[in-house]
């Protein structure tokens, strides 16, 4: 094998997630932490928008990694080189998370740039070593260059004008694949023979992670836990633990799209997963905020909204997969009843201003549960 080529049905079994993928993922336990913390210290339509870049930067370095690991097949060596170099910009960055888009930006912003500046080298070397990759490499760098040039541009200007810099920038790199989607289309398919909806999925296990954390450390930090907190706790929990079984009984099992003309149903399932895992790390601060019992009403439309969120993402997710027999419309409910779920979640604190985080989370709970049934109905019938 050539120290890279493109990874293709074709010529390439399918292939599983390794020990040093593995390994890359868990370094952003830590990131994302760091950034759901931030957004609890400041739960407020500026304390989102920053959330909302600071966490778009953060997917899009996973995301760097996750694309060149699935799109070519190269020699572990030329992994390792690229993994372990990406590591430190991820390592970097969690240490000026804090006032990152403040004092610490400076630091926060070279790391970010030094990330970028190794993807731009890693789908250069693509470009020169695979003829058929030229196009489309061609693009993800015009796109990674503007971004690099909007990013250095925002280390001269004052506060007011930075944060849209970055966000001009990330937008720029998270939507800048669209433009190549045609190009990217006449690749041989890759899509049986990568592990890109483990690598996905793995990632949402991560973000779902933090939702049990945050409980867990919120509860921790109590300096008087009552019986109605551990009760509230509970519900967090199964919170966490619902948001696991909607994502991985709807999506996991059902087959991506691998036909040249599902490439937008493909877009549509990569950028589905990045609003998905933002609603996730957003449920997680909601529940952190609301779990102690004394939650105002912004904590609270921030957890019901998310979590209705969730629920939508996950439901439009399943329409961009292949439909399989045991996923037809007769074996569970149809996508609309299930988008409507979330729609009440996320109407729950507005009609009932006064509800208590206890009973605002059961109700949550509950509406979780509805929405599964007939998923559950049709488990138990198909057991012999």
């Amino acid at each position: 094998m050539q120290n890279i080529e493109l990874r293709t049905d074709r010529h390439h079994k399918q292939r599983k997630v390794s020990w040093l993928e593995l390994f890359f993922d868990l370094v952003f336990v830590v990131i994302i932490a760091r950034i759901a913390h931030n957004f609890l210290s400041d739960i407020s339509w500026s304390g989102f928008g920053t959330f909302i870049f600071m966490f778009l930067s953060v997917w899009w370095m996973w995301s760097s990694v996750s694309y060149f690991t699935e799109r070519f097949a190269s020699t572990e060596q030329v992994q390792r080189i690229y993994v372990f170099l990406m590591m430190i910009p991820v390592v970097g960055m969690t240490i000026f998370t804090h006032h990152g888009f403040g004092e610490n930006y400076p630091g926060f912003a070279i790391f970010y740039l030094i990330s970028r500046v190794i993807f731009f080298g890693m789908i250069l070397y693509a470009t020169l070593k695979i003829k058929e990759y030229k196009a489309v490499g061609i693009g993800f760098m015009g796109f990674t260059s503007l971004a690099i040039a909007l990013i250095i541009g925002s280390l001269f200007v004052g506060e007011d004008i930075r944060l849209y810099l970055w966000g001009a920038a990330i937008l720029m790199e998270v939507l800048g694949p669209m433009f190549t989607l045609n190009q990217q289309v006449k690749l041989p398919s890759n899509v049986k023979s990568s592990a890109v909806d483990e690598r996905y999925g793995l990632l949402t296990i991560i973000v779902v992670g933090e939702v049990i954390a945050s409980n867990a450390n919120t509860l921790a930090d109590s300096h008087h836990i009552t019986s109605q907190i551990l009760i509230n706790g509970l519900l967090a929990l199964w919170i966490g633990f619902s948001i696991w079984w909607m994502y991985f009984d709807s999506v996991s099992k059902r087959e991506l799209p691998d036909k040249p003309e599902d490439g937008l149903k493909m877009a549509g399932w990569v950028y589905a997963h990045i609003f998905l895992n933002i609603a996730i790390i957003a449920s997680a601060v909601g529940i952190a905020a609301v779990v102690l019992g004394h939650a105002h009403s912004p904590e609270k439309i921030l957890l019901s909204a998310s979590l209705g969120f969730v629920m939508i993402l996950v439901s439009l997710i399943e329409m961009t997969l292949n439909e399989e027999e045991s996923h037809s419309q007769n074996t569970s409910a149809p996508v609309f009843i299930k988008i409507l779920f979330g729609v009440v979640a996320i109407s729950v604190p507005f009609a009932f201003q006064d509800i208590s985080a206890t009973i605002l989370m059961l109700v949550l709970s509950v509406v979780i549960l509805l929405r599964q049934i007939p998923m559950i109905v049709f488990r138990r019938r198909k057991q012999p």
